[in-house]
């Protein structure tokens, strides 16, 4: 089930990334919506893919969440931000628990600013010259 609305930045939801190309995310997993509410796309939203898995090799691109993101999450969670892309809202939908329960989850706006910077540490970009 696709969701019917225009997801804020902070929300997390479930991304069903099957049909992607290896070595792209192959499965279902959560994500963070990080599309600022300034940008209006019909049917897209800006997403960073979310592990419970550490890197194996940490770089500034990676962020590990204060807290966990949804109920029932693992205590880790990471931003995978380097990953982060534009996905159909077709391919987004609420997280479904282990009870069968559907949630939203959200990130505080602190880790959203964290991540914002990881993700353009991860496409090269030096977050502080991007406002001049």
């Amino acid at each position: 089930m696709a969701i019917d609305f225009h997801p804020k930045a902070g929300v997390v939801l479930s991304c069903d990334f099957r049909g992607s190309i290896d070595p792209e995310i192959p499965k279902v997993r959560p994500v963070v919506v990080i599309t600022p509410s300034y940008v209006r796309r019909a049917h897209l939203a800006t997403i960073v893919p979310l592990s419970t898995k550490r890197p194996q090799h940490e770089s500034g691109y990676h962020f590990r969440l204060s807290s966990p993101p949804f109920t029932g999450a693992a205590p880790e969670v990471w931003a995978k931000c380097d990953l982060a892309m534009s996905v159909s809202h077709s391919r987004l939908d609420r997280i479904r628990l282990a009870t069968g329960e559907f949630v939203t989850g959200f990130v505080s706006d602190v880790d959203l600013r964290r991540i914002y910077f990881a993700v353009a540490y991860g496409f090269g970009i030096d977050a502080r010259d991007v406002r001049r």
